[in-house]
């Protein structure tokens, strides 16, 4: 009181006559000339914050448990996909043929997982500690290594990178490898994480189809006959070399058009009509079969030929090759052949024919020797004798040499004759 009625203006916390702790606050009323003294029980005070206090605590204690609540509904599922997620990305590990391998900064292995499931637990054995150039047989000064070491330097992931090393036992083994730069939350270089994969064995496989296509490759330009590969709507994939000398076309110009240029009339206009056909119903004439059939070459002449087609699947798709074998020769020889057995049955004929003429010409000679020792030298029927018997034995001498065709295996007798006299 005395503070106000001085003027002043303030407040203290005292205890008042029954030592009870109050809180006075005491101000001047200048106006007045008066001094104005209030105070308040610091129990009456600290109540509302007591109470306060402890609302807020329940309440808080309410917050709390209603936001665990809501927190672990909430977490729940998240944890749940994350443990599904990485058990999927366990089981993709697993089944992947790749393994997954992890470099520090200096480029050396520190991690390599998965390589007991993919068989290649010579790996780790070989690579721990070590970097990839240390257990590479390939030559690491080569322009695709240097690409690689360039790529590492700018942290740069590289995709497929292939190299040459050895298992334990000493096997040359082939992996292809894939990586990507880890930097830490600072932005730091760490080392690359990345996959690896053994293709040992998918080279050999690769080398044993190349090696297949290239024996069918010789086995196809090689062979003697003509070979004509067309796919199901009649276009020429390819032809051999027998082939282009066959009908006279390149490989290059008879590729990509249809087969009936090889075909003579009625045959080419009928062919896409028959490939149709046989495509829908499957009823054949020639595929499977082969017969004879006539070509024709780039320069219009047509010749004969043997004809046979076998369907195949080349990628999943319907083709047709075409085995030619020109028959120009074999005709000939055929040709040849009956007009020998049309001789050799005039030599039978004819020997048969001379012998009977033969056995004639006797008699007649005989009964001509007979007659003329009958007439008169000089007489009319002596000079008729001789003429006949001259006549008979030319008959005899013609006799004798087409008996000696018919005998083809008696040598022919060889005079020196006078073609004048003979003339």
């Amino acid at each position: 009181m005395l503070a106000a009625l001085d003027g002043r203006l303030g407040s203290a916390v005292v205890n008042n006559n029954f030592d009870e702790s109050v809180l006075i606050a005491y101000a001047p009323i200048k106006s007045l000339g008066l001094g104005m003294v209030a105070e308040m029980s610091m129990t009456e005070i600290r109540a509302p914050f007591i109470r306060a206090a402890v609302w807020s605590s329940l309440i808080g204690l309410i917050l709390v448990v209603i936001g665990a609540v809501h927190i672990y509904g909430a977490t729940v599922p998240v944890v749940e996909r994350a443990q599904e997620s990485e058990a999927r990305f366990k089981n993709f590990a697993q089944l992947s043929a790749d393994w997954h391998w992890e470099t520090d900064a200096d480029d050396r292995f520190t991690t390599i997982q998965g390589l007991e499931e993919k068989g290649a637990d010579w790996v780790a054995s070989r690579a721990l500690g070590k970097t990839r150039a240390e257990i590479a047989d390939d030559d690491t000064t080569s322009e695709r290594w240097r690409r690689l070491r360039a790529a590492i330097a700018a942290r740069h992931a590289f995709r497929n990178f292939r190299y040459d090393t050895h298992s334990t036992t000493g096997e040359r083994r082939s992996v292809v490898v894939s990586g990507s730069p880890v930097f830490s939350d600072d932005g730091q270089f760490r080392g690359y994480r990345g996959t690896g994969r053994d293709i040992t064995d998918i080279i050999a496989s690769q080398q044993r189809l190349a090696e297949a296509e290239e024996r069918l490759r010789a086995a196809f330009t090689a062979v003697t006959i003509g070979m004509v590969l067309i796919d199901e709507g009649g276009t020429i994939v390819r032809i051999n070399p027998t082939a282009e000398r066959l009908f006279g076309y390149t490989a290059d110009e008879a590729f990509g058009q249809n087969v009936s240029i090889f075909m003579p009339e009625p045959d080419r206009s009928r062919h896409d009509k028959y490939l149709a056909e046989y495509l829908r119903t499957g009823n054949a004439s020639i595929i499977g079969i082969g017969r004879e059939v006539s070509g024709i070459r780039r320069n219009g002449d047509t010749f004969p030929m043997h004809l046979g087609v076998a369907e195949m699947q080349v990628n999943g798709k319907r083709h047709f090759i075409g085995a030619i074998s020109d028959l120009t020769v074999s005709k000939s020889l055929e040709e040849q052949l009956r007009r020998a057995q049309k001789m050799d049955a005039i030599g039978q004929l004819t020997g048969g024919v001379s012998h009977d003429f033969n056995n004639l010409l006797g008699i007649i000679v005989g009964n001509l020797d007979l007659a003329s020792r009958k007439a008169e030298p000089d007489s009319k029927i002596a000079k008729y004798i001789d003429k006949a018997l001259g006549a008979a034995k030319r008959g005899a001498n013609l006799t004798s040499r087409l008996m000696s065709f018919a005998r083809k295996s008696q040598s022919e007798s060889l005079d020196v004759v006078d073609i004048n006299e003979v003339i």
